[in-house]
């Protein structure tokens, strides 16, 4: 080993002498120059890459244009699409446009009828309707020829990037599709050939829109007066020589017809010659000498590394027929000495894993052939392709009767149906034991229980394996106690009566989760029907995660109830509800636990009553503290007149009158949380009833309200101003506040609030009426509701969601009739109904 040459050494010893002594001869050998020839293939090379890439520019940007024919075709030929239908086409034409940010259809006038919008722009739709585009120079261009015309680059509002224009007619109209020339750069860059040549793209304006530095290409730098610029964007395709921040260069220019843009392919002279004369003296000193010499040198090495590499081989091939007692011998290399002894130690390891293998491979099979139960490998498509002895007794089939059949073969059609499902749930990693009964050899049935286990390899399913055991004689003994329990079955049928009509919903379970039990109110919450889920596993129909978590706890023992709510869709009603689940545990009077009771409750209105209360009290503290805030506030500055000095009298009665109105604010909140006590204990409204003139009443309230709302239009119509009715005035004032009052806050400035009143036979009808922001129909149905407010969120107008509830409850104790009718953005309409005796 000592006097072992090392391989690595030996191979830098010969490849050096192979390259460097020919590069040394042929330099010697050339004695010409290649710098003019090759001078006049740069100036061919650099317009001929010129034109390559104006040809793939011009590909570019044909595809908007394809884009916008498309669009035109699909406008054409469905001329009875309706706007909204256009909407979305464009919308979903700029979502899926890698280039498009906007897409306009522009009448014959140039005003932008619509715009497409990615939808994360389409707040700006607004902001471009109506937009004009008559005064642009392409817009005429297009209407003028008819074909389709290319805007100058332009800074583009949307994106915050440059930004062209391609126009396309359709029909009296005008497509205009806007995209980012932000692409463009990115395509030049992948048109980008060496460090030393740069490709640009230059507008008609002469200003430089893409270049493979985005920076340079970023700030348009203006190329125009360049000489090969210039005579490209008259139409002329140049190589000119030209001088640029102080250097010469070498440049090829043409013209992209549409856009008008010319391509620009320079590199420095420097450059440009430099690598044409390195080139050539490179070709000329390495062509002869390499090819001698390295054959030379090489001849002499190949026997000596070929010599091991070959006895590798051998060995291998022994390895792979399953030789291992092997030894490599050394060679005269480090390296390979090296590859030898880790080659034997690797000879070493595998005969001891093999031999370990095949001593596995014997316990299994000893442990297959010899369990009790059966063993059944299926395949994806259900042939079993593996069936041990245990199998085989049970079935009363021979391994090979059973193997390479259909699983199904085994069942009748009830239970193929069964084993279908099963197979179907293991496939996506459901693994849950199922009684099925097994046809035997003999035409005899035995019942059993199938464990499957789904096999997967990197995420793809590739089969099966089932352990079927053999519970024929447990199920007759199941039997004989069930004829024993018959007895029992008329209290039992009681007991089931009892609990399928109990309102909340019953499910029972034994301990492998099948379902034994399953009342009426369950069945209408869940949608499934009894007898169809009668053995079936519980997980088959609630498999929220967080119940299977609880589910899990309780059987695990861990706990002894679970409670949890979960939001199930109720097929009964047809729509979500909130259900409380209990999961408790039933155990035997010798205390051991024999299955799952689960009780479903429909706390829906609960969590809705609860969730209302407190914005109602949150509503409620912030309409207190508004007022109270003002009153000490002003109560201060009174109490610090010494410290402050003394207020003028306007600024006082502007205080005071201040105080008085925030005083009289808590007083009408009081007012409606002592109604509201009234309401929840139950004791019915006291009235002062007194025949009166309602009319004043009415106009009254009303009269107070223009004063106080000049910025709303108030029209008052009363058909009689002396109907005399039966009324308290001090609740019917309530009810009149918080009908105008609720007209003022949900109707804008400006808006229209009309009150109108007249005498009818047997009643008096008034109502109130405003053109502001209306409810919906969920929210009129609900409108009197306590705490209840038809828009929460609105922080700006005040309430407590009482007012309407307690505007009923007066207007119920009068015998009367209130009816509330409104849309979303058309207003509402209340109508009172008071009897005349």
């Amino acid at each position: 080993m000592a006097s072992a040459k090392t391989l690595k050494r030996s191979l830098i010893r010969s490849f050096v002498v192979a390259a460097i002594l020919p590069l040394l001869v042929v330099s010697v050998l050339v004695l010409y120059d290649l710098t003019g020839e090759r001078a006049r293939d740069i100036d061919e090379k650099n317009l001929l890459l010129a034109k390559a890439a104006s040809g793939q520019i011009e590909g570019f940007l044909r595809e908007p244009q394809a884009t916008l024919r498309s669009i035109g075709d699909i406008l054409l030929s469905h001329p009875t699409m309706t706007v909204d239908e256009t909407q979305a086409l464009l919308d979903t034409i700029v979502k899926n446009s890698e280039l498009f940010e906007s897409i306009y259809i522009i009448d014959a006038t140039g005003t932008t009828r619509l715009i497409g919008l990615d939808p994360e722009r389409v707040k700006q739709r607004d902001d471009f309707l109506g937009v004009s585009f008559s005064h642009l120079p392409f817009f005429q261009q297009s209407l003028e020829s008819g074909e389709p015309a290319w805007s100058d680059t332009f800074f583009s509002v949307i994106s915050g990037e440059m930004s062209l224009a391609v126009t396309q007619l359709i029909g009296d109209g005008v497509l205009v599709g806007n995209f980012s020339i932000r692409p463009l750069t990115e395509f030049i860059k992948n048109l980008h050939t060496t460090e030393t040549i740069a490709i640009s793209v230059v507008d008609r304006n002469g200003n430089t829109i893409a270049h493979p530095d985005p920076a340079f290409a970023s700030q348009q730098i203006h190329v125009g007066h360049l000489a090969p610029v210039r005579e490209a964007l008259t139409g002329e395709e140049n190589t000119r020589h030209y001088q640029f921040n102080q250097q010469e260069f070498i440049g090829s220019s043409v013209l992209i017809p549409g856009p008008n843009w010319a391509i620009l392919v320079a590199q420095t002279t420097a450059d440009a010659y430099h690598q044409v004369r390195f080139t050539g003296i490179l070709l000329a000193a390495g062509a002869m000498g390499a090819l001698l010499l390295s054959v030379l040198f090489s001849l002499t090495k190949a026997g000596n590394i070929a010599k091991p590499l070959s006895a590798l081989t051998t060995q291998t091939d022994i390895i792979a027929g399953g030789g291992y007692d092997i030894s490599f011998a050394n060679s005269g290399y480090t390296e390979f000495n090296n590859l030898a002894s880790n080659f034997n130690h690797m000879a070493s390891a595998i005969r001891d894993r093999e031999e370990e293998l095949t001593k596995s491979r014997e316990r299994y099979r000893l442990l297959v052939e010899t369990m009790t139960d059966g063993l059944a490998i299926i395949d994806p498509n259900g042939l079993i392709t593996y069936a041990n002895p245990g199998l085989s007794r049970m079935t009363r089939y021979s391994s090979a009767e059973i193997i390479g059949r259909h699983i199904f073969d085994f069942f009748d059609n009830h239970h193929q149906a069964l084993a279908k499902q099963q197979l179907e749930l293991c496939q996506n990693g459901y693994e849950t034991p199922y009684d099925i009964e097994w046809i035997c050899q003999n035409g005899e049935t035995i019942i059993t229980t199938m464990s499957p286990k789904g096999l997967f390899e990197e995420g793809d399913y590739i089969g099966s394996f089932a352990v079927i055991s053999d519970i024929t004689s447990r199920k007759k003994t199941e039997i004989l106690i069930r004829e024993a329990l018959n007895e029992a079955e008329e209290a039992r049928d009681k007991i089931d009566a009892i609990l399928k009509s109990v309102p909340l919903g019953l499910i029972v379970t034994d301990m492998q989760g099948r379902m034994i039990l399953y009342n009426r109110s369950a069945e209408e919450t869940l949608g499934h029907k009894i007898d169809e889920m009668q053995q079936q596993p519980v997980t088959s129909i609630l498999q929220d995660t967080t119940f299977l978590h609880h589910l899990r706890a309780v059987t695990d023992k861990r706990d002894q109830e679970q409670q949890v709510d979960l939001e199930l869709f109720d097929h009964g009603r047809g729509e979500v509800r909130t259900v409380q689940v209990s999961i408790s545990r039933v155990q035997s009077q010798a205390n051991v636990q024999t299955g799952i009771i689960i009780i479903l409750n429909d706390v829906t209105g609960e969590r809705e009553s609860d969730r209302m209360k407190s914005e109602f009290i949150a509503t409620a503290a912030h309409e207190l503290s508004t007022p109270l805030t003002a009153i000490m506030g002003y109560a201060e500055l009174l109490l610090k007149q010494e410290e402050l000095g003394t207020f003028p009298p306007e600024q006082l009665h502007e205080f005071y009158t201040t105080i008085l109105d925030r005083g009289e604010a808590l007083s009408r909140i009081t007012e409606d949380l002592l109604h509201l006590s009234h309401m929840e204990s139950g004791r019915s409204i006291q009235l002062d009833k007194r025949g009166q003139i309602i009319e004043e009443t009415i106009f009254h309230v009303a009269g107070q309200h223009r004063k106080e709302s000049p910025g709303h239009n108030f029209e008052i119509d009363l058909d009689e101003r002396n109907t005399v009715v039966p009324f308290d005035r001090g609740r019917m004032i309530q009810v009149l506040e918080n009908l105008i009052g609720n007209a003022v806050k949900y109707t804008p400035p400006g808006g229209k609030i009309s009150i109108a009143g007249s005498a009818q036979p047997g009643f008096y009808q008034f109502s109130v009426c405003d053109n502001g922001i209306g409810m919906t129909e969920e929210q009129t149905r609900r409108i009197f509701e306590k705490f209840y407010r038809a828009n929460p969120l609105n922080s700006s107008i005040s309430g407590l969601g009482m007012g309407m509830s307690i505007v009923k409850s007066i207007i119920d104790a009068h015998d009367g009739q209130i009816e509330v009718e409104s849309a979303p953005d058309l207003g509402t309409r209340v109508r009172v109904k008071l009897p005349l005796k």
